[in-house]
């Protein structure tokens, strides 16, 4: 199925860094309610106060306000694909998910 992002079955249960994780990337996250759920990474960046990797995760099956940050010290937190999170009904691999993302790069030039 060319085009389509696929499920992506592991023997592993948790992810052993950060640099592991992609953009387009999806995956069980546990969000702050210590729920499991499938989301897939929009966002991956360092973060300026602690300097560490952090990505961002759309959960799917609900609105861009409920995604997540997620750093090394909550690596705990994500798990490959199918690993802890129920199905979504709208199965991901079959989806297609875009994000868009405003930032600044200097003080005078804006990037979208």
């Amino acid at each position: 199925m060319p085009g389509k992002l696929r499920q992506i079955r592991s023997k592993d249960k948790y992810f052993k860094s950060m640099v592991d994780l992609q953009i387009g990337m999806i995956l069980d996250a546990q969000d702050y309610h210590e729920k499991w759920f499938a989301g897939i990474i929009v966002d991956r960046e360092i973060d300026r106060v602690s300097s560490l990797l952090k990505v961002k995760i759309h959960f799917y099956e609900f609105l861009e306000r409920w995604d997540e940050w997620y750093t090394e010290e909550s690596l705990n937190k994500l798990a490959p694909f199918g690993t802890y999170a129920e199905e979504p009904k709208d199965k991901p691999y079959g989806m297609t998910m875009t994000h868009r993302k405003d930032f600044v790069i200097s003080e005078n030039r804006k990037e979208t």
